[in-house]
């Protein structure tokens, strides 16, 4: 998940939903990640781990 805000709480509402729906579908979740202030377009891009953690995660859903 990214937001544009700086605050550190912006995703908490969101993971019982997201895990919720997960159960709902009988999938479970491999990985949270959450980066903040990244509310450009393409913002992503610059951010120094955001990319790499994703390939990582994404490569550890694939190996499991």
């Amino acid at each position: 998940a990214v937001g544009g805000t700086g605050f550190t709480s912006q995703f908490e509402a969101s993971r019982p939903v997201i895990k919720s729906w997960l159960t709902t579908i009988d999938a479970f979740l491999a990985d949270e990640l959450h980066y903040s202030k990244l509310d450009a377009r393409g913002a992503v891009k610059n951010h120094s781990t955001a990319l790499k953690d994703a390939f990582e995660a994404g490569r550890k859903l694939v190996e499991e």
